[in-house]
């Protein structure tokens, strides 16, 4: 459970943090 558990957090992470590069990335492109 636990490893499962530490899995989802980092995969939760790594996505909130290409999420975040992705949107820095097209404001800087549009501004």
């Amino acid at each position: 459970m636990f490893v499962q558990m530490e899995t989802t957090i980092v995969l939760g992470l790594g996505l909130m943090m290409m999420l975040g590069v992705a949107l820095t990335m097209f404001l800087l492109v549009v501004v």
